[in-house]
């Protein structure tokens, strides 16, 4: 096996933030999922404890969204008791931590883009915006996690695939799916949390911390924003929005031509599974 950073594989990215969610959610789960049932036998077999750290980081990546939602919870009364002497301590590797934690994605997709187009200094203008959805998939991503681990069984949510190119013929939304719930609640929570933070970072001079909270804010709010506009297509006009019919289409005829690629024969309609 080889690994080849020049070759570019075109793929089809959801076309909104709502379906961008669910396919992170399952993602997130599927992982977990993945690390409880194959990091026991990867810890006991006889490979180099590098491998093993690397196949726990490679698992387990989407922990991190747990522990960002940790970090945005406990900022605040870290800040509060920073005329203490004892907290000064933990607060500033805090700090250390969430700018390592923000740089590796970022030079991640930096080297990716210059791997792969001559125009990446223009396109890495776009990681400031990476950085919000990311920050904002904390809660939705979070709860995955705690499913996977507590064996909570939910059915398979595809991401639908329209073939489209560009931003001609495109529909104002996947599907409705992600309206307004219990997850748009505490993400909303999450954003006033933050923004209170925010207000008092700067209030008491702690500036370290004030560019990390202003970025969840931001997050937060935009899964906010979105999920309530779903919500009102779904309420107001719900002729714009896929049926599960028309999402069922969508699935098998991208299932049909993944299966005609692979020269295989043709494939049965889908049916909803756990």
């Amino acid at each position: 096996m080889e690994y080849l950073p020049d070759v570019d594989v075109p793929s089809e990215i959801p076309i909104d933030l709502p379906a961008f969610k669910s396919q992170q959610r399952r993602w997130a789960k599927g992982s977990i999922q993945t690390a409880i049932k194959l990091l026991p036998r990867v810890f006991s077999s006889q490979v180099p404890l590098f491998t093993k750290l690397q196949a726990f980081i490679h698992l387990t990546h989407y922990l991190i969204h747990p522990l960002m939602l940790i970090i945005a919870l406990t900022s605040l009364p870290l800040m509060t008791f920073e005329s203490s002497l004892w907290a000064i301590f933990p607060f500033a590797p805090a700090c250390v931590f969430l700018c390592l934690a923000t740089a590796g994605p970022s030079a991640l997709y930096i080297t990716a883009q210059q791997a792969l187009h001559k125009n990446w200094r223009r396109r890495i203008l776009w990681i400031p915006a990476l950085m919000v959805i990311g920050t904002g998939l904390a809660v939705s991503n979070t709860r995955a996690v705690l499913e996977a681990c507590i064996g909570t069984a939910n059915h398979f949510v595809r991401t639908p695939k329209h073939n489209i190119i560009g931003m001609t013929n495109r529909p104002q939304t996947s599907y409705p799916l992600m309206i307004f719930d219990s997850v748009s609640i505490l993400e909303a929570l999450m954003a006033i949390y933050c923004v209170f933070g925010l207000i008092w970072s700067l209030q008491i001079g702690q500036y370290m911390i004030s560019p990390f909270l202003f970025l969840y804010a931001a997050g937060f709010a935009l899964m906010v924003f979105f999920s309530t506009k779903e919500a009102a297509l779904l309420r107001w006009h719900p002729q714009t929005l896929f049926t599960s019919d028309d999402l069922q289409s969508h699935v098998f005829a991208s299932e049909r031509a993944y299966k005609e690629a692979l020269g295989l024969r043709e494939i049965a309609p889908l049916k909803p599974s756990l």
